[in-house]
């Protein structure tokens, strides 16, 4: 793991190199506020070391590379005017497969860039605006992420692969396509108070299309 403190990070570049064919990464978009800090993460022992550690302000690079079998967790507490980030080193650069996931709880925090493919969610979904039922995001953002072929091999096992609880989160600039099993490619869950009255934003997102599952559960 290295850390490397900084007064400020250029934007991102709008595409990524990487030995696996080429995704649709969205052009440059903005985030919010300035990094104070980057913590460059090359195994998943090292992401676990870095975000007991993580501070307001702090950028997580994952290395460029396959990152296989990762239940990848952002719990953490951001602020408005420093989030926490959680980015690949190059956009599109990582690849997220096997058994992969990504959970988000706390507030003020940024996900960029990241790859899944190769492989299917071990739960039901695959990117998740909670830790678990009791930590949801909150003022949290998802931006220039690809899920793409990224499937059960049973078709009839259900699993979503975005859903959004919590409140005042943001789903934008991302690529989806070539869902095949069973379950809905998206959804926004009211299920408790705290994931009602929830002012998101889902916009400029790419959904691709999906064969015909041929009953019930095929939805975008």
């Amino acid at each position: 793991m290295r850390i490397l403190a900084i007064a400020a990070i250029a934007a991102l570049t709008a595409v990524g190199a990487c030995s696996s064919p080429t995704v649709a990464i969205a052009e440059d978009v903005s985030l919010p506020g300035e990094p104070l800090r980057k913590i460059v993460v090359e195994t998943q022992e090292d992401y676990a070391d870095a975000i007991k550690l993580v501070q307001p302000g702090d950028m997580i690079v994952l290395a460029n590379g396959t990152w296989r079998d990762f239940d990848l967790v952002l719990e953490a507490e951001g602020t408005a005017e420093h989030p926490i980030y959680l980015v690949s080193e190059e956009p599109g650069g990582v690849i997220l497969s096997g058994q992969s996931s990504l959970r988000m709880g706390g507030r003020h925090l940024v996900v960029s860039g990241l790859v899944f493919r190769d492989g299917y969610t071990p739960r039901n979904e695959v990117i998740s605006f909670r830790r678990d039922s009791e930590t949801l995001a909150f003022n949290s953002r998802v931006t220039r992420t690809v899920i793409e072929n990224y499937n059960n091999p049973d078709r009839a096992q259900r699993d979503t692969w975005v859903v959004m609880y919590g409140q005042n989160n943001e789903f934008d600039h991302n690529h989806l396509s070539g869902k095949l099993n069973s379950g809905p490619t998206m959804t926004v869950r009211l299920n408790t108070e705290d994931s009602q009255n929830n002012n998101h934003r889902i916009h400029h997102n790419y959904f691709g299309p999906r064969p015909v599952f041929g009953s019930n559960g095929g939805e975008t």
